[in-house]
């Protein structure tokens, strides 16, 4: 593949990830009287995307997705891989969950303006003729989340099967550096720094009155999943087990795999850096990385486990 000099791979700068739930209570609309139960969530949300979108240029949500995939006309091997790229004026509405607003991925953008702009990665991705334009339910909290950031850069949204096997996480890994790659230039020549929001939620099984029951093993695996989180540690992402998150009914394993698809240092060999604190706009290229983990949030209020926490390129 031969890309533009505008859109040089190696150009690629990472700010970070950030990983946030996506409970649909977390919306004041849509809590019923509820919404101080999740109040230290929200603020926990806005710590971590305040830190994270201090240097970053553009977003880029990862979600699971669902019935969604429906909205790509034409994306037959879309619906057989269980990647969907979205085009940045699709719509998310929660009138599905007692509400009755609805909003724009990306707020900037309109639908001509949007094809222009997006026309790099529409023509390298040749399976995807047509762009998802309504969200999911993770990504439209995700795009809420960024519009109470007062987030105005620009923003990509794709999903992934909740179902995948790891082989397939790891393709849409690939796939997500490659959308990155795609990314024009800023208009001063600089690549964008490009913020990871991955909006996976834990176990369903916390508690008896747990969407899916209390199982005894869905503690530990949230354990797992927080620690992994706080090292920044994208191997300890690998490492969980597929069979262990379905019994547990977590819904968020697939994209904390694809997470670790793109974040693990044998995958990011090639892309530049911008480690914490970024005192000036030196760039580091071709260096290992590690990541530097941090955890706000930990807790399973409905029985449901919600965590919170980002990751900040560092270098040895």
């Amino acid at each position: 593949m031969d890309l533009d000099p505008d859109t040089d791979p190696k150009a690629t700068d990472w700010a970070g990830v950030v990983f946030c739930p996506h409970p649909p209570a977390i919306i004041p609309e849509l809590a019923s009287g509820a919404a101080g139960e999740l109040a230290g969530l929200r603020l926990a949300c806005r710590q971590a995307l305040d830190r994270g979108l201090r240097q970053a240029d553009a977003v880029v949500l990862l979600g699971g997705g669902d019935g969604s995939i429906a909205q790509v006309a034409g994306a037959g091997s879309a619906t057989s891989t269980g990647w969907v790229s979205y085009a940045p004026w699709a719509r998310a509405s929660v009138m599905g969950y007692g509400g009755s607003s609805s909003w724009c991925l990306d707020p900037a953008e309109t639908t001509d303006s949007a094809a222009a702009t997006d026309s790099s990665a529409a023509a390298r991705d040749s399976e995807l003729p047509t762009r998802a334009t309504r969200l999911p339910l993770s990504l439209a909290v995700g795009a809420w989340l960024l519009d109470q950031a007062g987030f105005a850069g620009r923003r990509l949204a794709r999903s992934v099967d909740p179902a995948a096997e790891p082989a397939a996480c790891r393709s849409y890994g690939r796939r997500l550096i490659e959308d990155v790659r795609c990314l024009p230039r800023l208009p001063n020549a600089r690549a964008p720094r490009v913020l990871l929001l991955a909006l996976a939620d834990g176990s369903a099984s916390r508690s008896p009155g747990a969407p899916r029951g209390l199982h005894p093993a869905a503690a530990p695996f949230d354990a797992a999943v927080a620690a992994a989180i706080l090292r920044g540690d994208p191997s300890a992402l690998l490492r969980l087990d597929r069979r262990s998150a379905a019994e547990v009914s977590c819904s968020g394993w697939a994209v904390w795999q694809t997470v670790a698809a793109v974040a693990r240092p044998a995958d990011m060999q090639q892309i530049t850096y911008t480690p914490r604190p970024a005192t000036t706009d030196q760039q580091y290229v071709g260096s290992q990385p590690h990541w530097q983990g941090d955890l706000l949030f930990d807790d399973a209020p409905f029985g449901v486990g919600y965590l919170v926490g980002g990751w900040q390129p560092a270098l040895e």
